[in-house]
């Protein structure tokens, strides 16, 4: 008696794209100033961005503006 050994393998790709990329919401306005008198980190606003996506793709934050 033979028995036969019959092995199959089968394989799928995923493709997974990645998140939207994120924007400014609302960012202030440029603005231009002598080095010397550039304002206190404390006076500059935060920069929130989003991609406007929920869930897992989604991409949020708060960007804090430092002084060095």
């Amino acid at each position: 008696m033979k028995i036969y050994v019959c092995t199959i393998f089968d394989e799928q790709v995923y493709t997974i794209e990645p998140p939207l990329e994120a924007n400014f919401v609302m960012p202030p306005a440029d603005v231009t100033v002598a080095c010397t008198a550039f304002p206190a980190a404390d006076y500059l606003p935060p920069l929130n961005f989003t991609n406007g996506q929920t869930g897992v793709c989604e991409v949020i934050g708060t960007i804090i503006p430092l002084k060095q």
